[in-house]
């Protein structure tokens, strides 16, 4: 899967600023898409666990 499908994933998982173990899985899943791990996809879930950090996004159960 290529990096600009793999962000209009994430973009739609973070819209609501509350991800859920469903849609973590799916994030996952299309990062793993093609079994290697690119620079911008790591770059992303760096990203995604800074926002968890500082508190703008909650993981929640589904």
């Amino acid at each position: 899967m290529d990096f600009a499908e793999v962000k209009a994933i994430a973009d739609r998982v973070l819209g609501d600023n509350k991800v859920t173990k469903k849609e973590w899985a799916e994030l996952d899943a299309a990062i793993d898409a093609d079994g290697i791990f690119s620079e911008a996809e790591l770059q992303l879930i760096q990203d995604i666990l800074k926002m968890y950090s500082r508190g703008e996004i909650e993981f929640e159960d589904d």
